[in-house]
Formats: C-alpha cells, sequence, structure tokens
C-alpha cells in the first residue's frame, strides 16, 4: 500500500500512532525496570538486611554468653552470679528471636542448612554451657573449667564457623543483589535509549515522507493553477493514490480539459461568427452596387 493512498488525516495519524506508541514503550520499558530495581532495593533493604542483622546479633549475643560463662569464675558473689544468669537468659531470648527471623527470611536451600546446623550446635552449646554452670554452682569449678575447655570452648567455635559461614552466604546474596540492581539500571538505559532514538529517528522519517507527500502535490496542483491563469491549458496532469491531493490533482485535470474544450468551441463560434461576417459585407457590397447602377438608369 503506497502513502498516498492514504488520506492525510490517516497519513498524520498513523505517524504521529507509531511515534507516540514507541513513547508509551518508552515510558512502559522504564516503569517496568524502575520497579524491579525497587524490589531488588527492597529485597536487600527488608530482608537481606534483617538477616544480616540477626546474624550479627547470634554472633554478639552468642560471644556475650560465653563471656559471661568465663565471668562466673571470677565473681563468687550471689547477686553478681544471679545478674549474670538474668543476662544470659536474656541474650537466649535474643538468639531465639534472631533465629525465628532468619527462620523466616531464608530460602536459598543452601542457608536452609545452614541455618539448620546452626539450630543443632546452638542447642549443643547451651547444653554445654548450662552443664558449666551447674558445676559451678555446686562448687564444681575445676570440673567446670575441664568442662569448659573440653567441651564448651570447643562447641562455640563449631558454632561461630557456621555463623560465619552463613554470613558470608548473606554476603554473597547481598552482593548478587546489587548486581543484579546494576544490570537492571544499566539495562533500562540501554532500552530507554535505544527507544528514544528508535523513536526519535522514526519521528524524523514519518515527518519527511508526510511533509513530502503534501507539499509535492501541492507545489504541482499550483504549478499547474499558475499555468491555467496564464492562458496555457497544455498542461499534462497526471494523479496518483487516492488522497486529497490526488482528487484535487484530478479536478484540476477535469477543468483544464474542460477549459480547453470550451475555448475549442469558443474558437469554432469566433471562427463561424467570422464567415458569416464576410459573407454579410460581401451581400452589403453587392446589393449596394446593384442599387448604384439601379439608380444610375434612372
Amino acid at each position: 500500500m503506497k502513502l498516498t493512498d492514504m488520506k492525510i488525516g490517516a497519513r498524520l495519524g498513523a505517524g504521529f500512532g507509531v511515534v507516540l506508541l514507541l513513547m508509551a514503550v518508552l515510558v512502559g520499558t522504564g516503569l517496568f525496570r524502575l520497579d524491579k530495581i525497587g524490589a531488588l532495593s527492597d529485597a536487600i533493604i527488608e530482608h537481606d538486611w534483617a538477616k544480616a542483622d540477626a546474624i550479627a546479633t547470634i554472633r554478639s549475643t552468642t560471644r556475650s554468653n560465653a563471656a559471661l560463662v568465663l565471668e562466673l569464675f571470677i565473681h563468687e558473689d550471689p547477686a553478681r552470679a544471679s545478674a549474670i544468669h538474668g543476662e544470659i537468659d536474656a541474650n537466649k531470648a535474643t538468639i531465639t528471636k534472631a533465629l525465628a527471623i532468619l527462620d523466616r527470611l531464608i530460602i536459598l536451600p543452601e542457608g536452609k542448612e545452614l541455618l539448620a546446623t546452626l539450630k543443632q550446635q546452638r542447642k549443643a552449646y547451651v547444653v554445654s554451657f548450662s552443664q558449666a554452670d551447674k558445676l559451678l554452682v555446686a562448687g564444681q569449678r575445676a570440673e567446670a573449667a575441664r568442662h569448659v575447655r573440653d567441651d564448651t570452648l570447643p562447641a562455640l567455635n563449631q558454632l561461630q564457623t557456621t555463623v560465619n559461614r552463613l554470613n558470608e552466604l548473606q554476603r554473597q546474596v547481598v552482593v548478587h543483589g546489587g548486581q543484579q540492581i546494576h544490570e537492571n539500571i544499566s539495562t533500562a538505559s540501554v532500552l530507554m535509549a535505544s527507544l528514544g532514538t528508535a523513536a526519535l529517528l522514526l519521528g524524523i522519517l514519518f515527518a519527511w515522507r508526510v511533509t513530502r507527500s503534501i507539499t509535492t502535490p501541492v507545489a504541482y496542483a499550483l504549478g499547474v493553477a499558475q499555468a491555467v491563469a496564464a492562458g496555457d491549458l497544455s498542461s499534462k496532469i497526471v494523479a496518483e493514490g487516492n488522497d486529497e491531493m490526488a482528487q484535487l490533482l484530478r479536478a484540476l485535470h477535469d477543468m483544464n480539459r474542460n477549459l480547453a474544450s470550451l475555448v475549442g468551441q469558443v474558437r469554432g463560434g469566433t471562427g463561424t461568427i467570422a464567415v458569416a461576417s464576410s459573407q454579410i459585407a460581401s451581400g452589403n457590397a453587392d446589393l449596394s452596387a446593384r442599387t448604384e447602377a439601379q439608380a444610375s438608369a434612372l
């Protein structure tokens, strides 16, 4: 289908429609990418950061409890010992809450496996330092020290190793999330730049094509009209397409043809009148000559 087969309004509408469509795709792509970037940012802030904070809490409170257990070896004051036990219980409750957060937020299989190991090691560690505490309460300090050295501290080291591994896994998750954000920003930038360039180029192309499809026939029709105004009816008018300009050129062609026919008819009538006038003049001359001859005879 040629461009000249379309009406001018449809032509302009199609050109603007394509450009507007590309602009809509550009805006939609930008919004989609921004929404995805926002979702990744929310995941880092609301989930990954919460997991990192829970892991840090487990690490610090576990060490705090280990220090408090060792402090029980130093203080023999019952009041201080009771306060230390209160702090240990509070830390245990804090660790339980942190584990619940991790249990809710961790979704990777590797993370779930490490969390299950952490729970088992934490349980063994709690049993171990609780046993050391019982030995201290019973006054068996040497036995308690041996138990802490041989059982509690190794259990704490295992627990801290798992916590570190879980923390490293979480760090990798955050790094991966950051990389995804950068990739989405880069992809969005490339897509928006490409679509914007395409919209600009198509807009220029449509503007050029539509302008030429209108101005060229208008200039041609103007030239024909000026030739007719100057009395030249010999212009050959060719109309292509079915748009308004083609219809105008066909109308000019018909007008030019009708004017040429009318001028021909006028010329033909003028010739006839000239012949008749000549004949009348000849008749008048003959009549005058006869009149003069008759007058002389009289």
